[in-house]
C-alpha cells in the first residue's frame, strides 16, 4: 500500500476520533473493519479502486454517522450534529424522518 493510502487511512483515523470520541468500542469495530476489507482488496483490486473506497468510507463516516451520549442523571440522550450534516439533507431521528430539524 503506497502513501497515499496510508494518508488516507490516517484520515478515516482522524474522522472516527472526532466521530465516535469516547466510544473506543465503535471505533474499534469500524477501523477493524475497513482493515479487513483493504486486506481483501489488496488482493483483487487495483490501487486506484482502494482510494476511492477509502475516501467513500471516509466521507461516509464524517458525514453520515451521528453518535448520542447517554446521561444517566437525566435518562435521555445528547446528540451533538454537526453543520454539514444538517445541511447534506433529511436527519432521521429514530425511525421518524423529521422533515424539520428541531
Amino acid at each position: 500500500m503506497n502513501n497515499t493510502c496510508k494518508y488516507l487511512y490516517r484520515s478515516i483515523i482522524q474522522s472516527c476520533n472526532n466521530t465516535f470520541n469516547s466510544d473506543i468500542e465503535a471505533k474499534l469495530h469500524v477501523l477493524n473493519g475497513i482493515k479487513n476489507i483493504i486486506r481483501e482488496q489488496l488482493k483483487h483490486k487495483d490501487e486506484n479502486e482502494i482510494k476511492q473506497h477509502l475516501i467513500d468510507a471516509n466521507t461516509f463516516i464524517k458525514e453520515n454517522i451521528i453518535q448520542a451520549v447517554y446521561n444517566n442523571s437525566t435518562g435521555n440522550y445528547k446528540v451533538q450534529i454537526k453543520e454539514e450534516q444538517v445541511k447534506k439533507g433529511t436527519i432521521t431521528l429514530g425511525t421518524k424522518i423529521e422533515k424539520d430539524f428541531p
